[in-house]
């Protein structure tokens, strides 16, 4: 999810964060602050984010970002679980699904206005 996050942030702050540095989390982590930025860059334009074994070996998942009325990216949801089980053709529309649904719940005047029921 931090990968859409990021794709979705602004130049400053995904410079900032390619400027490293960059830990190893596993030997497929992102290491370099290039690479990740031509990464995010794909997730941006893909609409979504697909990683295998990046944080933990074994491990996956598949991410979309979720957008406030205005059309900007104000979170991400996703699906996180073990590699074999990470099937971005089966889950994508799914994970998508859930974003639009949580989109379009959101109400246009931001959750503040909304606790109040206005």
């Amino acid at each position: 999810m931090g990968l859409v996050l990021l794709a979705h942030a602004g130049e400053s702050v995904r410079n900032a964060i390619c400027a490293g540095p960059l830990p190893a989390c596993t030997p497929t982590t992102i290491t370099d602050g290039t690479a990740l930025g031509r990464c995010v860059v794909r997730v941006g334009r893909e609409g979504h984010a697909l990683v295998h074994g990046m944080l933990t070996e074994g491990w996956g998942g598949l991410s979309v970002p979720v957008r406030d009325s205005r059309g900007a990216v104000v979170a991400a949801v996703g699906e996180v679980g073990r590699v074999d089980l990470v099937q971005p053709v089966r889950l994508l529309p799914h994970v998508r699904a859930t974003a639009e649904a949580i989109t379009r719940s959101i109400h246009p005047n931001g959750w503040r206005d909304a606790e109040v029921g206005t």
